[in-house]
């Protein structure tokens, strides 16, 4: 039996959807409402944003790119920006949970940048805890507690991570 595949784009997408199915599924069980990420698991995330090339690269959509250039912007600013989003990303998900199960008052201890040295991930341990913080940075309200700008670029690395992996197939 023939598949057709109408364009290469459907069968992208399909191979996203399949490989989004399968490790939903190994994570079943996993998740709760809102789950406090520890900071650990945001030093991973901001290490392998820095370390990682391929990573490192996508950070800046194109308007961000162009901006860079223009003012010369340095590997050092552009590892200052990652770690600002890393921790904007921890504050709400701090908040998220704070405000899903009413802790009062609400702490949230800043970040300093030793505490985002972490661990380099592998690709599938990336996907999964970039899934995981997004999914917390919406309460069971529908609340979001996080930027647009900030959502777009984690949309961007959990959608281009999920190619690559629908590409070389789940193991």
């Amino acid at each position: 039996m023939k598949l057709a595949v109408t364009s290469i784009v459907d069968l992208t997408l399909n191979n996203i959807q399949v490989v989004s199915k399968l490790l939903a599924e190994k994570r079943r069980g996993d998740e709760m409402s809102v789950l406090k990420i520890t900071v650990k698991e945001f030093a991973d995330v901001a290490s392998t944003l820095i370390y990682t090339s391929e990573y490192n690269e996508l950070f800046n959509n194109s308007e961000e790119r162009l901006l860079a250039h223009l003012y010369k912007q340095s590997a050092d600013d552009l590892d200052y920006a990652i770690l600002a989003f890393v921790e904007r990303l921890y504050i709400s998900n701090t908040v998220a949970f704070a405000v899903q199960y009413g802790e009062n008052p609400i702490n949230i201890k800043r970040l300093e940048k030793k505490d985002l040295e972490g661990s380099l991930l592998g690709k599938c341990e990336f996907w999964k805890i970039l899934r995981s913080i997004r999914y917390n940075l919406y309460t069971n309200a529908g609340r979001a507690f996080t930027s647009a700008e900030d959502m777009e670029k984690l949309d961007r690395y959990i959608n281009h991570i999920a190619y690559e992996l629908a590409e070389k197939g789940v193991e």
